[in-house]
């Protein structure tokens, strides 16, 4: 990967090297290589971290980046019900303290995913109260 991946995407991070919020999602369901992206130049990363790993608490000790994600896209997102949504979105929290967290599903969800489940996530951020 660092002779015939990373070159090329840092070769295309280049395109947005000027853009105020670069997201990189790094896909996968295993094997993510995450340490081999923390020095990309973007200032989110986006993984399904209750699916692949790491955790939200182990990435938040190996970067200062801004994370995103937190919920689970085929878990309580995909199905409900909104506890559990609300679970997840307190435990990604505490995970990070509140801060540099953009709170989002790993993935895409799936696309038969009732968007009501969507509605009550989206209720969740709104309600959800962050550590002073």
């Amino acid at each position: 990967y660092r002779e015939f991946g990373r070159p090329y995407d840092l070769m295309a991070l280049q395109g947005g090297v000027n853009g105020w919020l670069n997201i990189l999602h790094i896909h996968g369901e295993r094997d993510l290589m995450f340490d081999q992206v923390l020095d990309y130049p973007v200032q989110v990363l986006s993984w399904s971290d209750r699916l692949a790993g790491p955790s939200l608490r182990e990435a938040r000790m190996m970067t200062s980046k801004c994370l995103m994600g937190g919920w689970h896209e085929f878990g309580p997102l995909a199905n409900g019900p909104e506890e559990q949504i609300r679970a997840e979105a307190e435990d990604a929290i505490v995970q990070t303290g509140g801060r540099k967290l953009i709170l989002a599903n790993g993935c895409s969800v799936p696309d038969d995913t009732d968007h009501r489940w969507l509605h009550v996530a989206r209720e969740v951020a709104y309600d959800l109260v962050l550590p002073d």
